[in-house]
């Protein structure tokens, strides 16, 4: 068994002991997951794009345009 081998098997026994035991924590993490993402869309307007700045720079003669998206949504910038 080489490096290689021995890796690809205990990645493969380590998820399939998270998909095996009783109360699958896969199962309880994604019905937790659900929960929270449904209460935090519950009452809450969609986002939407206020404004998209574009930065034109030249580093080392690379000629580079960074966007920078400003939303609606308060800290919420890309």
């Amino acid at each position: 068994m080489n490096r290689r081998e021995a890796i690809r098997s205990l990645s493969f026994a380590g998820g399939a002991s998270l998909l095996a035991s009783p109360p699958s924590l896969a199962g309880v993490l994604a019905s937790k997951s659900d929960a929270l993402y449904a209460q935090a869309l519950r009452g809450t307007a969609p986002v939407k794009i206020r404004d998209i700045k574009t930065i034109l720079t030249a580093p080392n003669h690379i000629r580079l345009v960074v966007a920078k998206v400003e939303t609606t949504e308060a800290g919420l910038v890309g």
